[in-house]
């Protein structure tokens, strides 16, 4: 069987409207324009949840993992994404900053409470302790 690929859903276009936002704000879009994004069924080699199609500037998430607005929705299109604006086809280390520096700020564009920010507000009591005297 073929990978084929389709048209996006709903949880596909809402988490690149997410991502691209932040980008766009966080002024790592390099004047690009957003991505098309779409979903692809098919071989999966090494567990490939996302592809990047820059011939045709789309960003494809597998279909079975595209149907509801998740963080592994998020980050997936938030690395789609990345390769779209940047061209890199690898894991340069330019690309992994980039993208960790991204996925650490996109908490607070998202419409829900992530794991990241559940472990920040985990933290606050203990960042707030006064400091013990010696």
């Amino acid at each position: 069987m073929d990978r084929q690929f389709l048209g996006p859903t709903a949880a596909c276009v809402q988490a690149v409207d997410i991502v691209w936002k932040a980008l766009t704000e966080l002024g790592f879009a390099g004047g690009k324009s957003k991505p098309l994004v779409g979903t692809f069924t098919g071989p999966i080699d090494g567990q490939v949840v996302g592809v990047s199609r820059p011939e045709v500037a789309t960003i494809y998430v597998r279909s079975d993992c595209a149907e509801c607005l998740t963080e592994q929705l998020i980050y997936e299109v938030v690395e789609q994404v990345i390769r779209h604006v940047s061209g890199e086809a690898g894991y340069r280390r330019n690309f992994q900053a980039v993208q960790t520096h991204v996925i650490a700020r996109l908490t607070r564009f998202l419409p829900f409470e992530s794991r990241a920010a559940r472990i920040r507000s985990d933290l606050q009591p203990w960042k707030e302790r006064p400091r013990r005297q010696l």
